[in-house]
């Protein structure tokens, strides 16, 4: 895989797109007021108002620069299926060998949220699911080991 590819849904790189927005036309403004702020205060190398507002910028220009850049390179999985095999975007159960379930999306890498059950293709049981047809036989690398799991549902 291409380093600077980043795999993503349509509505990840809708998210992105939206932060993006926020960032230049919201967050810059107000960072700017608050440097502006902090400024007319006199002395600016003892200003520590000054100083985090720099910082702010500093951080918030990074972080705008980081998402051009997903945003430049994004590839937008296509959701149609012509085939059995997982995909991103799918939503994935799977079954170890006592019964019990384990149901998550496969989502692109800046969509991954743990609490939400949507895993990236980078995480263990993304990297295991990935392309696997409905019915196979998975192993998950878990940190306390290896798991196998049947794949018994594609959504």
């Amino acid at each position: 895989m291409d380093k600077n590819r980043y795999i993503t849904t349509k509505q990840g790189l809708e998210k992105l797109i939206i932060e993006l927005k926020e960032r230049k036309e919201s967050f810059r403004k107000t960072i700017a007021d608050k440097i502006e702020k902090a400024t007319a205060l006199g002395d600016l190398s003892e200003n520590a108002s000054y100083t985090a507002a720099l910082e702010e910028q500093q951080m918030n220009e990074a972080k705008i620069a980081e998402l051009e850049d997903l945003i430049k390179n994004a590839e937008v999985k296509k959701m149609a299926r012509t085939d059995a095999k997982v995909d991103l975007g799918d939503t994935v159960t799977l079954e170890d060998s006592n019964g019990k379930k384990v149901v998550f999306t496969l989502v692109g890498e800046q969509e991954t949220s743990p609490k939400d059950k949507k895993y990236s293709l980078s995480s263990p049981l993304g990297a295991a699911v990935f392309e696997k047809k409905l019915k196979s036989e998975v192993t998950v690398n878990l940190p306390a080991g290896k798991k196998k799991f049947k794949l018994v549902k594609i959504n």
